[in-house]
C-alpha cells in the first residue's frame, strides 16, 4: 500500500506546486507594478547609462514599459523590459521647453535592463542591458 500512496502523493504535490500555489519560485524574479517608484529610479539610471553608451546626434528614451520584475539577490535586482525609441534630441529628451523631440522612423526597439541596487554598500549599483532591434 505504501508503494502506491507515496508516488500518488508526490504527483499531487508536484501538480499543486506547478499551478497557482507555487507559481513564483522562492528567490526568483517576481512581477511588480509598472509604476513602482524604486523600479522607475532604477530605469532612469539604466536609460542614462544607455544614452552614455550611445553618444551620437540622437538620444534615446522610454516609449513604453513592458514588464518590471524584482528579485532579491545580494541587494535588489530590477529586471526592466521597455520599448525604447531614438529621438531627434540629444541625450534622449528636450533640454528646453521649446525644443520638440521627434521619434525617428523605424527607431523603436526593445531593451531589458538589469539593475542591482544595494543601499548598504553606499548605493552601489551594477547594470547590464540587452537590446533587440536597435538601429544605431
Amino acid at each position: 500500500m505504501r508503494r502506491i500512496v507515496l508516488p500518488v502523493f508526490v504527483a499531487l504535490l508536484a501538480v499543486g506546486f506547478g499551478s497557482g500555489f507555487g507559481s513564483v519560485m522562492p528567490g526568483g524574479p517576481m512581477d511588480i507594478p509598472l509604476n513602482d517608484t524604486k523600479a522607475l529610479e532604477a530605469l532612469d539610471y539604466a536609460v542614462g547609462k544607455h544614452n552614455d553608451k550611445h553618444r551620437d546626434t540622437s538620444g534615446r528614451e522610454v516609449e513604453e514599459a513592458v514588464r518590471f520584475q524584482k528579485q532579491i539577490v545580494s541587494g535588489t535586482k530590477y529586471i526592466l523590459t521597455v520599448r525604447m525609441r531614438k529621438t531627434g534630441c540629444q541625450d534622449g529628451g528636450a533640454d528646453e521647453p521649446s525644443q520638440t523631440c521627434v521619434v525617428q522612423q523605424n527607431q523603436v526597439y526593445e531593451c531589458t535592463f538589469s539593475v542591482v541596487v544595494a543601499p548598504w554598500k553606499d548605493l552601489s549599483i551594477s547594470h547590464s542591458e540587452e537590446c533587440n532591434g536597435e538601429n544605431v
